[in-house]
């Protein structure tokens, strides 16, 4: 399922999240690392006041593609959401499958 659409500038992705409850424009800004396991991204919501609502990692597939792998979290959220954030067709995609 697509719950989001974004382009890519120099600092990373905007776009917006839209799902039947949310409708917020976001930006997934790339960060520097601090080990190995830390994100390669934060994601910020830009309709509230710039309030961190999850983070993000670049990873490549078993195909060689790359993605970036995408764990949104907040409050309102009864648990957190995994993603991916693909390319196709120049546009990136923010894809979320239920577990």
């Amino acid at each position: 399922m697509i719950i989001g659409t974004f382009d890519k500038d120099g600092e990373g992705f905007y776009g917006k999240i839209k799902t039947m409850m949310l409708s917020i424009p976001v930006s997934i800004k790339s960060v520097k690392r601090n080990g190995d396991n830390s994100p390669t991204h934060r994601v910020i919501s830009k309709s509230q006041s710039g309030t961190e609502i999850g983070a993000a990692w670049e990873r490549d597939s078993q195909h060689g593609n790359s993605y970036v792998s995408v764990k949104l979290d907040c409050p309102s959220l009864p648990q957190p959401i995994n993603c991916n954030l693909i390319e196709k067709d120049g546009k990136y995609l923010l894809l979320w499958e239920r577990q």
